[in-house]
């Protein structure tokens, strides 16, 4: 099933992020640094979109709000995907999908850009120790770590920290644990044609245009 993933990909070249340039990604602060918590934004800023009109060659003057890159109309256009309230009461926001919708086995995002990694060993001591010597709580709420492989250290385990609204739209889809509701999507990881990981998520089922979007964080995450 796996082998039959495919990326979303709109109709419309002038949204094809093959076919049209951006200014400079928003920056997230690295998840390696001890101030990471306190230097992560979570709320909406007025940073501009990163897209350029293909035809008028003109950046868009909107703002990206709660998104990472684009606002709200160019992330529902190029990336099929809007954040608004969840479903789930009490869960915040949620994520989306956009008009189109997502078919089954299709990739709706992805959570494993490489200025989200951290080892697992530099994650337990990124806020220091307590006056007892431990290492001080860390904020678990976004961070996904990949499985331990044989004979390989916990701590160098690598895992990738979604905390920062900068970094991923994914960060926003939440888990129907608890709900009324059920998931249509989960986590899988995918090496791509040079060894490298990606964390995605991956649409469990066919999911019709501008229902939310529900990903299983595992039994572990409850």
């Amino acid at each position: 099933m796996t082998n039959r993933l495919k990326h979303f990909k709109t109709s419309l070249d002038k949204y094809n992020p093959k076919y049209f340039e951006t200014a400079n990604r928003h920056k997230s602060p690295s998840p390696k640094r001890s101030d990471y918590e306190s230097r992560s934004v979570t709320k909406p800023t007025e940073e501009r979109c990163i897209y350029i009109d293909k035809d008028t060659t003109k950046r868009c003057k909107l703002h990206i709000g709660i998104y990472p890159k684009y606002c709200h109309i160019h992330t529902t256009l190029i990336e099929n995907l809007f954040v608004a309230e969840s479903n789930i009461p009490n869960a915040g926001r949620g994520l989306f999908a956009g008009p189109l919708g997502f078919s089954k086995n299709e990739i709706i995002g992805e959570y494993s850009y490489d200025y989200m990694k951290v080892k697992q060993g530099r994650l337990n001591s990124r806020n220091g120790k307590d006056e007892h010597g431990e290492n001080k709580p860390v904020n678990t709420s976004y961070i996904f770590c990949d499985e331990q492989k044989r004979g390989q250290k916990e701590s160098d385990v690598q895992c990738w920290d979604g905390l920062d609204k900068n970094s991923t739209i994914i960060r926003n889809a939440n888990d129907a644990h608890g709900s009324n509701y059920r998931n249509n999507a989960y986590f899988i990881k995918k090496k791509d044609k040079n060894s490298k990981t990606h964390i995605y998520v991956i649409a469990s089922r066919r999911i019709a245009g501008l229902r939310e979007i529900l990903v299983s964080y595992g039994d572990f995450y409850f």
